[in-house]
Formats: structure tokens, sequence, C-alpha cells
């Protein structure tokens, strides 16, 4: 592919390459990024409360889901830092108990994956 070196960002770049498209294009893709923006936001509107629902019973839910618009309506009113610095926060809290487990259990999966690989 290539690309006019000024174009910085992909968001930039898939712009300019829909705006290729005569009278289509820009639609397209303006109708694309909405429908990915809006499931985005329903489905991990609607993960989130199952985890809490789970975790902390049905209680949970109301805080969670008021976190969930203030949250929403920062990152969308374009504070992107801060919202992106509590996504990093939250996923290495994620991550770090994962990959614990997943070392303390690396033996096991190693024995497991033997197991399947070699006797079906």
């Amino acid at each position: 592919i290539l690309a006019d070196p000024s174009i910085a960002t992909g968001a930039a770049l898939a712009s300019a390459a829909f705006a290729e498209i005569p009278v289509f294009g820009t639609p397209i893709l303006v109708l694309g990024m909405c429908s990915f923006a809006y499931s985005t936001i329903l489905g991990w509107s609607y993960y989130g409360n199952r985890c809490v629902a789970y975790l902390f019973g049905p209680k949970g839910i109301k805080p969670y889901q008021i976190v969930y618009v203030a949250v929403a309506f920062f990152g969308a009113i374009g504070v992107g830092d801060v919202v992106w610095t509590i996504s990093d926060i939250g996923n290495a809290l994620m991550a770090i108990p994962n990959i614990i487990v997943v070392l303390l259990l690396s033996g096991m999966i190693a024995r497991e994956t033997r197991h399947f690989v070699y006797e079906g």
C-alpha cells in the first residue's frame, strides 16, 4: 500500500482511502465506524454488566452503569488521554493475575497439551 507520508494515523489513512471511492466512499466509512463504535459500546456494556453481576450481585450493576456512562461520556467529549490511561491500568490489573495463574499452571498446560497432541 502506498500512502502519503504526511498521513500519520490509521484513521486519516482510512479516511483518505475511502475518499477515493466516488460518491459512496465517505458515507460507507462513516456508517461503518458508527456501527462499530455503537456495537462496541453495547457489547462492552453488557459484558461488564454480567461480570459485575457475577462478582458483586445485582446491587453492583447500577454503580457500574453510572461509571460506564460517565467514562463513555468523557471519552466522547475528548478527554482521551485520561480514558486511555484508565483503560491501560484496567488492562494491566486484568493481565497481572492472569499471567501469574498461567505461570503457576504451565506444567499442567504442558502435560495436557502433550496428551492432546500425542495421544489424541
